[in-house]
């Protein structure tokens, strides 16, 4: 099991902290409320497990879940425990979706990333990012109050990143920084200003900065069949496959 793979995901459960975690045998419990499957699944860490009969675990996961009117999900990765639990929950009707890759690259201060003279970057959020991420991604205000009070949470630095055209955000990006290592997760680009480079900015601002910060590995997590997600990422260099995941649950009767 690779030690980079096991960093990453506790990096990436680091920088999504949910409302509630309850921790069982191995399986993390992650519950917030919302669509966000990130906030609202059953996530591994490469710990030890196995105290526990699997299907009583079952049993308490789907409890958990259902008594927040939720419905019981999983993330599987390659750490996922017992390593049968796919075969395991298929049987007991579940099924995949949203099958999602990870992605990294190596940072070295020789690296071609620099900063932008357009691209702000800060660790303090303010209103006008936040009202940027709603306007650029399509959030809602009810997504938008989550993705905030997620941050509240945060217990490792973030990165906010704007690409300033005039007294306007036409392009953001979200990171989080901690042990050496820099997630990115939330990258949008106004309609009227993409295939200017803008998103490259950003991109490589953030990377110039963790960089800067010591950070040695860079990852991100991009749908597997976001074919333009895909080829931009890789254009940026991350070109290192870690793993793939997805979710599993059992649909409704």
């Amino acid at each position: 099991m690779s030690n980079l793979l096991i960093r990453i995901e506790t990096h990436a459960q680091k920088s999504t902290p949910p409302e509630k975690e309850v921790s069982l045998d191995g399986w993390h419990l992650r519950a917030t409320g919302g669509r966000t499957k990130r906030f609202n699944s059953v996530n591994f860490r490469g710990e030890q497990s196995g105290q526990i009969p699997w299907e009583e675990k079952l049993s308490k996961v789907e409890a958990f879940y259902e008594a927040r009117q939720q419905v019981p999900l999983f993330r599987i990765t390659p750490l996922a425990t017992p390593e049968n639990l796919p075969d395991l929950l298929t049987h007991k009707g579940y099924i995949a979706i949203d099958q999602t890759d990870v992605l990294a690259q190596s940072l070295t201060k020789a690296s071609n990333n620099q900063a932008n003279n357009a691209v702000e970057i800060t660790s303090v959020l303010n209103e006008n990012w936040l009202e940027a991420l709603a306007r650029l991604t399509g959030k809602n205000e009810e997504q938008r109050r989550s993705f905030e009070e997620m941050l509240t949470r945060l217990e490792i630095q973030p990165l906010f990143a704007a690409y300033m055209s005039g007294d306007q955000i036409t392009s953001i990006g979200f990171a989080t920084v901690d042990d050496g290592i820099l997630g990115l997760f939330e990258f949008a680009t106004a309609e009227n200003f993409r295939r200017r480079g803008q998103a490259e900015a950003v991109v490589k601002a953030l990377l110039a900065e963790a960089s800067e910060k010591g950070v040695k590995t860079a990852y991100l997590q991009v749908v597997g069949a976001n074919e333009a997600g895909q080829a931009f990422w890789r254009h940026m260099g991350f070109d290192q496959y870690i793993c793939t995941y997805y979710y599993m649950h059992r649909p409704a009767e």
